[in-house]
């Protein structure tokens, strides 16, 4: 007879050789806890023959043994008998559907078993995963291609002058999974015809003038340097440089996001320019604390300017204090239409690092694109280290830790940023995690 430890030997043998089977097959985490018989009968079946093999050794080598093991399963066990395990393993091969098999059965009727999803869930504990990669881009590298296209591009009609900062990570395709971030230049004298679309945009304005304008629903608005505006979905835009100089501004936009929600469309006006209304017909009138008390507030997100010299004056005010230990002096762009944020979609600040700072590590659910407005620091992302200056570009992906720092002893540096934070509160996902 077999001694009882070789055949606990045997057995423990027996169940983890089939399990090693299945898992070499691909189909199954090959940790202990599920025994392989339950899930592929076939896969099972290579192991189970060999175990026999095994059994016909030890019968040999220690004289009879006891009957085969025999378990719940126990029509899954093969026969010891050598002549009779080619028969019962080409039966049950037969018979039974692997699920590989039955995966190919029910894609082909447009089906599919939650289980094909396991494994992608494993990699997401302690998720979410960042989506794309933290990215610089550095003006003194885009600003001579902003001028080429001047040459390269000489009339833009319909076209927008544009050049896009596209995250290297493949699979984004846009600056972050929801953000396309780009820069836009006018000749003087030239007009970017009108037109209008689903996508909200707004443009914060790198060298600006007086009398560098668009025009939204009908309402001009001034493009002074660092001033933001806004263009609403669905509103009429045409842009104007009437100066002697060539405008340049950032274009922010949630193209991504509207893509994917397969909201695309647009539409040209048909005409150069749209009628600009008269003063007291202006949207931003409307939203405006001191506003007409015969009309009903508005409600929703209009056309606006926020103009750099309030914005300078609110970081002036605010100097002195503390702020936040990892954005420093941090400012939202509030709509002064709902309170909320700058637009439905994505959420605009603006923060000064005071001297010296060192920003603690913090990490968000939403992805941010950073513009310098001025001065010099790094961003370390993760263990990625971005070394920025004026009109600098950045990128940082969603849930990747960041620390901010300024660089300088005796200046500030200021940052302009866009999130799609505003996206992911309304669906309950924004979260943030401070370290240390």
């Amino acid at each position: 007879m077999i001694p009882d430890g070789d055949l606990a030997k045997f057995m423990d043998y027996s169940i983890q050789l089939g399990h090693q089977q299945f898992a070499a097959a691909g189909l199954i985490d090959p940790g202990p806890s599920r025994p392989p018989y339950l899930e592929a009968p076939n896969n099972y079946i290579a192991g189970a023959r060999e175990c026999g093999q095994r059994w016909a050794i030890l019968q040999r080598e220690f004289g009879a043994a006891p009957a085969a093991p025999q378990a719940a399963n126990a029509d899954l066990f093969i026969s010891t008998d050598p002549d009779k395990q080619i028969e019962e393993t080409t039966s049950m091969t037969t018979t039974t559907k692997t699920l590989a098999q039955f995966d190919t059965e029910l894609a082909a009727m447009s089906l599919r078993g939650q289980w094909v999803y396991d494994a992608m869930l494993e990699r997401l504990i302690g998720g979410p995963n960042s989506a794309g990669k933290p990215h610089l881009w550095r003006w003194d590298a885009v600003s001579p291609k902003l001028m080429e296209m001047l040459d390269v591009m000489s009339e833009s009609f319909t076209a927008r002058r544009n050049v896009s900062f596209i995250n290297p990570a493949p699979e984004v395709g846009s600056t972050t999974q929801t953000i396309l971030m780009g820069m836009q230049v006018t000749k003087p004298g030239e007009t970017a015809w009108a037109h209008r679309h689903p996508i909200s945009a707004l443009r914060f304005v790198i060298e600006g003038d007086e009398k560098l304008y668009t025009v939204v629903n009908g309402e001009p608005l001034v493009m002074e340097t660092n001033d933001l505006v806004l263009t609403p979905t669905w509103t009429w835009h045409d842009h104007h440089n009437e100066s002697d100089k060539v405008g340049i501004w950032l274009d922010v936009l949630d193209v991504p996001l509207v893509a994917k929600l397969g909201q695309m469309a647009y539409e040209p006006l048909g005409e150069v320019t749209q009628e600009v209304i008269r003063p007291e017909q202006f949207p931003s009138a409307r939203a405006n604390p001191i506003r007409p008390q015969w009309e009903q507030p508005a409600r929703q997100v209009v056309p606006y300017r926020y103009a750099w010299r309030d914005v300078e004056q609110q970081l002036q005010r605010f100097a002195a204090v503390a702020g936040c230990p990892h954005d420093g002096i941090a400012l939202e762009y509030a709509n002064p239409a709902t309170g909320g944020p700058t637009l439905p979609t994505l959420r605009c600040a603006v923060q000064s690092l005071p001297p010296g700072f060192a920003g603690k590590p913090k990490r968000k659910t939403s992805s941010a694109v950073f513009y310098v407005v001025e001065g010099e620091g790094t961003t370390m992302v993760g263990d990625i280290e971005l070394k920025w200056g004026p009109r600098d570009v950045f990128s940082i992906p969603s849930w990747a830790w960041y620390e901010h720092r300024n660089n300088s002893s005796g200046s500030r540096a200021v940052l302009f940023s866009v999130t799609d934070a505003p996206v992911l509160e309304a669906v309950g996902l924004y979260r943030e995690e401070a370290g240390k």
